[in-house]
């Protein structure tokens, strides 16, 4: 019996080694399931569901009690996983801000990787350095009924926030901050109706492409109705009011009579619309 018990207690001590855990961190565990002849299988779901081990890896652990799938199907694996993303984590977040391990479950239970959470700190920082971009943020926040962030709830709200939101309020901001003339609501339609949910699309480029549009033909769009909120969806490959035919015949028109705005050239955008970007200067004559 005695021998038996050894084994079973060198069984569990050699598992937990293997999780990378040292010492007596668990010992209680093990001293238990030798007394009531656990199973590893017992034993495991027992450490799973340890207040000690949820703590050293929030986010590891669903609330039904399975495993993260993100992380892995064993728990072995996703130990070995969790551990990686807290080191990416923390790469990521170096001299940025200070994470912390609750944070980290935060992010982990949330499915973001450490990827996406550079991604979106990226964008999160963006907005800090820039005061008209933030203020947008904000009163894209307001629309949807969601307060103002602070300097904390930057991160929650970077860290909590699902990536179709997350994105389409960034997105919104970044309309609202430019030259265009949209309001908060008009914006994040927008920013729903750009690109691909969850995922940032290339509002920049929408923006130059417009920008380099409007100066040749602002008062023609005018007459026409044409408003900025109809050339971001055109820009983006969403022409709901046939509108893009229009355009290039004012372009094409504007370019016979040598009115064209000297270096730009109307080609397909990167959502399918038009984009204006700067040309090289006309060929020499033969």
């Amino acid at each position: 019996m005695a021998n038996a018990k050894k084994e079973i207690k060198r069984q569990f001590e050699e598992f937990l080694g293997g999780l990378g855990f040292q010492g007596g961190e668990f010992t209680h565990l093990i001293i238990q399931a030798i007394q009531e002849d656990w199973s590893a299988t017992e034993f495991q779901q027992a450490l799973k569901e340890s207040p000690r081990f949820q703590r050293m890896f929030p986010g590891l652990i669903e609330k039904d009690g399975s495993i993260n799938v993100l992380l892995g199907n064993t728990l072995g694996s996703a130990v070995y996983a969790y551990r990686r993303w807290q080191d990416a984590y923390q790469q990521v977040a170096k001299g940025r801000v200070h994470l912390t391990t609750k944070m980290m479950g935060v992010l982990v239970a949330g499915g973001q990787s450490p990827d996406e959470f550079g991604a979106r700190l990226n964008a999160i920082q963006s907005a800090q350095a820039n005061p008209a971009l933030q203020a947008a943020f904000n009163e894209e926040l307001a629309a949807m009924g969601k307060k103002p962030l602070d300097e904390i709830g930057w991160l929650k709200f970077l860290a909590k926030t699902g990536p179709t939101n997350f994105y389409d309020i960034y997105e919104a901001a970044q309309l609202r901050s430019s030259t265009l003339n949209l309001e908060p609501e008009a914006a994040l339609a927008l920013a729903r109706a750009v690109g691909t949910p969850g995922q940032a699309a290339d509002v920049g480029s929408i923006i130059k492409a417009i920008n380099a549009l409007k100066p040749q033909l602002a008062p023609e769009l005018e007459r026409m109705g044409i408003t900025d909120a109809d050339l971001v969806l055109i820009e983006a490959g969403s022409d709901p009011k046939n509108m893009l035919p229009q355009i290039r015949q004012l372009l094409a028109q504007r370019q016979a009579m040598g009115g064209h705005v000297s270096g730009s050239y109307a080609r397909q955008g990167p959502g399918g619309g038009f984009a204006l970007f700067n040309a090289p200067g006309p060929a020499s004559a033969a």
